[in-house]
């Protein structure tokens, strides 16, 4: 068990040391973010009487999400184009198409979360956006646009749970309309529950792709996210 944890340890090391300089600037970065803690423990506001808060396991999952992220794009950053854009029989057919797809379907929801409460400061110039119907729609043609755009937008889904999101609105009802212009009711709650899983299926998916290009990702789990203590 000690050895695993070591080289889980010297993988995620061997990843934060080979950071663009990009990942310097707190305006694309979220772990910079000046209004958020990066190394704040999700654990450190726990339930009380006895009750789950629901805030907490949703902030873990945004640290996950912003983690996870960067480890993802700072390995794709070291691949050449081609390599990212190579047709390996994924959902979105290339890791540049499955990393977009990400980001797409988490613009679409942060959307219909602006629209739903003036609460959500954070969201607020998605709302200045056209809304995206195609989930494959392409965000940026450049992948450096696509990543400072992806970690842009994890600093606003931190900023999100973090500061604006309130528990007594997660039994709140959201409108929508779906990509296929079907009206639909689901709780708040729910809808963020399936926000963060949505990310976990296809940068699973992602993880499939690295390994057929030859590419070790390290640890992915999130009990061994850094700051946990574990």
């Amino acid at each position: 068990m000690r050895q695993l944890e070591e080289l889980r340890l010297k993988v995620d090391n061997k990843s934060m040391s080979t950071k663009s300089p990009d990942s310097l600037n707190p305006h694309i970065n979220p772990h910079i973010n000046p209004h958020i803690n990066p190394h704040s423990n999700p654990h450190s506001n726990p339930p009380t009487n006895g009750q789950i808060n629901w805030l907490t396991h949703y902030q873990a999952l945004a640290r996950y999400n912003s983690w996870m992220n960067r480890k993802l794009f700072e390995l794709a950053w070291d691949l050449d184009d081609s390599e990212r854009r190579r047709d390996l029989h994924g959902f979105f057919k290339s890791l540049h198409g499955n990393l977009n797809h990400i980001l797409v379907a988490d613009t679409i929801w942060l959307r219909r979360l602006a629209a739903h409460s003036s609460d959500f400061k954070s969201l607020a110039a998605f709302l200045d956006e056209p809304a995206l119907t195609q989930l494959d729609h392409e965000m940026f043609a450049e992948f450096r646009d696509l990543r400072n755009e992806r970690y842009r937008v994890d600093g606003i889904i931190e900023a999100l749970v973090f500061e604006d999101l309130k528990i007594s609105q997660l039994g709140e009802t959201l409108h929508y309309i779906s990509t296929q212009g079907v009206k639909n009711n689901k709780a708040l709650w729910l809808v963020l529950a399936h926000f963060f899983n949505h990310q976990t299926h296809h940068r699973g998916q992602a993880t499939t792709l690295f390994s057929q290009l030859g590419v070790d990702f390290g640890s992915t789990d999130l009990a061994f996210m850094p700051g946990q203590g574990l």
